[in-house]
């Protein structure tokens, strides 16, 4: 049944983002970072080694993993080069112009999900993701469209201009801010998959 198998791919996928959205919420990586002189994507790095080492020795809470490492075992996290590859992020904000680039097609969605249904909800809940890093790049790059409210404006429809063009991507380079900004983009993407299995569902 189309409906029950939707049901399954969401709720799957809202537990994989509840998953990502409490490790960028894990302060101790965000404070190992600040104290050692990493930048923020330096941290996202070591934060995608991190899960892939959870992973591969069947840790799930995150204060037990980093208590069983020793301070040479954490600063790996952040020397080796990024543990989780291979997989393209079906959407993301280009930190440059603030425009949402998509690089899953609407096949690609239905034919990893199974069912329109399932495509069209994860692909909603991936954008909400992609807008909450585009406010913050409007913010940061003091995003200006005269005559207007800068936050209707759609840096994908050509609206508008940056002040300041590298606002977002240092911001985005502390560790804190990065953490910050991926908790709360989850946190938005999460509710749109929760939103639809408790109305829809």
């Amino acid at each position: 049944d189309d409906k029950a198998a939707a049901i399954e791919q969401i709720a799957a996928v809202l537990a994989e983002a509840e998953q990502l959205r409490d490790a960028y919420a894990f302060d101790p990586l965000v404070d190992w970072a600040k104290e050692h002189g990493y930048d923020g994507y330096e941290y996202n790095n070591a934060l995608k080694n991190m899960l892939k080492d959870m992973a591969e020795q069947g840790y799930s809470d995150y204060d037990d993993y980093w208590d069983s490492l020793s301070d040479q075992q954490k600063q790996d996290l952040f020397q080796q080069s990024q543990g989780v590859g291979g997989a393209e992020s079906p959407m993301h904000t280009d930190g440059n112009t603030g425009q949402i680039v998509e690089n899953w097609t609407w096949e690609d969605y239905v034919r990893r999900y199974g069912s329109e249904t399932a495509a069209e909800v994860i692909r909603g809940a991936d954008r909400a993701h992609e807008r909450h890093h585009q406010d913050t790049y409007k913010r940061e790059s003091e995003w200006v469209w005269p005559g207007h409210d800068a936050a209707d404006a759609d840096p994908n429809k050509g609206q508008g201009w940056p002040i300041d063009p590298e606002g977002y991507n240092d911001y985005m380079s502390d560790p804190e801010n990065y953490s910050r900004d991926e908790v709360e983009a989850y946190s938005r993407q999460m509710e749109e998959l929760q939103d639809w299995l408790d109305h829809d569902c």
